[in-house]
């Protein structure tokens, strides 16, 4: 372990330390930040070594002279960065770690900052950061060892080696999609196919090329078959020469992996190849100026364009996905940009809307083309993610979470839409008012003088589970009830009712006209989970109504399954509805007949007792209802 004597070396270099834990990578102050000013004095460094029991770290930067360390975490990265090692370790201090390699240097102060090569795996640790220095012990067992040089060493082209690093952590990011393809009796095609690939995608130069070919090669030699230095040149210079269809030579999975990394050019936005036989392929490319389809022919292993076809004079963007998780498998809905438009659909909606819309510039022959391609480049390199998304405001299921989605949003979907993200996104749920549940009993507490306690019961309970009956209908094989509410005009059953709806949820009632048909009843309950009143329910006029059959039947459906179809359709199956909001109907006489639909509902009658039949008394009670119920909600009615 660290001794004194060994802290005192690194002192005399110009270095500042610290204790770190014991065979630990952790500081073993509680604050080590005056070190990164000062150089620790000899009393502290007996106070802390003097026990032979802790590991020692160097401090980086400026309080060290100008010290900058470059930690690479694995040393298979070296082969593919230098030739030989020692090039380096012959210039200046180096030092052994349990699993990788530091290179000390002291370099102009404008150098001193920290860096990370993320693709390289490696990191320059500068101003506020240390390395774990010799003897420590690594967490493994090793022992960090000086190797090298005695000296650290000034590095006056510093610069021009972080330049190279950058450079290279560019590199390698397609090197570690190459190297598992890179095998015996693969290589020969892999270095021909990597040559005119790099040549073409990224006008990359031959000594480029070269360099990082000769790296992979380095750092995957075949023993029994190596590649001399000479003789891998002279295969890059050929094909770079002759510039083959590199899609012969590639695996079909690299240049898939390859594509996805590749840099967003300047101009061009994405690209997609569509190889159509061994003589020809297209290209479909989309640029700033807009999208056109190349048709490249292939002739003794050569490439060239024969002819460009324009297709939109606008860029194509895919700017969202999102597949609704609410009870009925559908198509992915995109959002799909193109210039100053915007749609929202399948992608035969979104190629129809085009087309139809007759946006300035298109050649409509080659919609649909474009725009599979368009959405095949986005998704297959996670450009763009299918997200969840929900149908409508309310309360869902999703991998044994409730989701609640935000109210206020439109009912409707449009299929042309400002350039945000479209109504039916997964949010976080933030109510319109908050609710306190403490105040909210209280305030039923209040209301018996005006209604009966089976029936603010009954109302409380079912407000409560509403909302969640959509999603625990196909798990659970339960029945969702109707509720019904009657009575005489004046016994304050709807504003009673509005409490359990518009004042907790901020849903609105619905009218007569919203349930005479299965067809408009369908689009109601579709909108939320939340429930919905239908007030006046007694003019829908169920009973000789020649809807009446199809009503009820829905009703029934709805009370079980998340998906009912049309009754009037031919085949209901091609056209579902989610039926996501429980109904309670209000209304002086509700005539429902079918009994398999009334087992399944639960009927609260208000009495003729509570009537209010004064004008001026029915408004008083009203007001007073809204005010109790305001104290609790802070429900303003507009």
């Amino acid at each position: 372990m660290v001794t004194y004597n060994d802290a005192k070396k690194l002192i005399d270099m110009g270095l500042s330390v610290i204790p770190l834990n014991e065979r630990a990578k952790t500081p073993a102050l509680i604050s080590w930040e005056e070190y990164q000013h000062r150089l620790p004095k000899d009393e502290e460094l007996h106070k802390w070594f003097d026990d032979g029991k802790k590991n020692i770290a160097v401090i980086c930067g400026k309080v060290s002279r100008n010290l900058v360390v470059i930690d690479f975490d694995n040393l298979d990265i070296l082969p593919f960065l230098i030739k030989d090692i020692s090039l380096l370790q012959e210039k200046t201090i180096t030092v052994r770690t349990g699993k990788g390699l530091h290179i000390y240097f002291r370099v102009d102060e404008k150098y001193t900052q920290t860096r990370r090569f993320e693709n390289l795996k490696i990191d320059i640790k500068g101003e506020g950061g240390y390395v774990v220095a010799p003897p420590s012990i690594h967490p493994s067992g090793a022992t960090y060892q000086f190797q090298g040089e005695s000296d650290i060493k000034f590095n006056e082209k510093f610069g021009e080696l972080l330049e190279f690093l950058e450079e290279k952590d560019q590199e390698a990011k397609y090197l570690w999609k190459i190297l598992p393809f890179w095998q015996p009796g693969k290589r020969n095609f892999l270095v021909v196919g990597l040559t005119v690939f790099f040549k073409i995608k990224l006008n990359w130069d031959l000594e480029k090329i070269n360099n990082f070919i000769q790296g992979i090669n380095r750092m995957r030699p075949v023993p029994e078959d190596p590649y001399r230095e000479g003789e891998l040149k002279r295969k890059i210079e050929n094909a770079f020469e002759k510039e083959y269809n590199y899609q012969k030579f590639l695996d079909d999975e690299l240049i898939l992996e390859l594509n996805k990394i590749l840099p967003k050019n300047a101009n061009v936005l994405w690209r997609v190849t569509l190889q159509d036989n061994k003589d020809m392929r297209k290209e479909i490319v989309c640029t700033k100026e807009g999208v056109k389809i190349e048709k490249i022919a292939i002739k003794d292993k050569q490439e060239s364009i024969v002819s460009t076809i324009p297709v939109f004079s606008q860029p194509l963007i895919l700017a969202n996905a999102w597949k609704l998780t609410d009870g009925l498998e559908t198509d992915i809905k995109f959002l799909m940009l193109l210039g100053d438009y915007s749609y929202i659909g399948t992608k035969d909606e979104i190629a129809k809307e085009i087309t139809e819309k007759a946006v300035t510039g298109i050649n409509i022959t080659y919609i649909k083309e474009v725009v599979n391609a368009c959405v095949e480049y986005y998704i297959s390199t996670k450009t763009v993610e299918v997200k969840s998304a929900f149908g409508a405001i309310g309360v869902y299921e999703e991998n044994d979470k409730f989701i609640i989605v935000l109210p206020g949003q439109p009912e409707h979907p449009l299929n042309t839409i400002p350039n945000t993200e479209p109504w039916f996104v997964e949010k976080e749920f933030t109510i319109k008012q908050k609710i306190d549940i403490k105040k909210i009993l209280e305030t039923y507490n209040k209301l018996p003088r005006f209604f009966g306690e089976k029936t603010l019961v009954i109302l409380f309970g079912l407000s409560i589970f509403y909302p969640f009956a959509y999603s625990l209908k196909p798990k659970n094989n339960i029945w969702v009830p109707l509720l019904i509410i009657k009575g005489a005009r004046g016994t304050g059953k709807s504003t009673l009712t509005e409490l359990f709806t518009y004042t907790i949820y901020g849903v609105k009632e619905g009218g007569p006209s919203d349930v005479t048909s299965d067809f408009r009843l369908l689009d109601f309950i579709t909108g939320t989970t939340f429930p919905r009143m239908v007030d006046e329910s007694e003019n829908a006029k169920f009973k000789g109504n020649k809807f009446q059959k199809g009503v009820e039947d829905t009703l029934k459906d709805a009370s079980q399954r998340q998906l009912v179809g049309k009754r009037g359709t031919a085949e209901r199956k091609k056209d579902l509805y989610m039926a996501r909001s429980p109904l309670i109907l209000v209304g002086n006489k509700i005539d429902i007949t079918d009994p398999a639909l009334l087992a399944r509902s639960i009927i609260l009658n208000f009495g003729v007792e509570k009537q209010i039949k004064n004008n001026e008394e029915r408004k008083r009670f009203r007001e007073e209802i809204l005010n109790i119920t305001n104290e609790s909600t802070g429900w303003t009615e507009k």
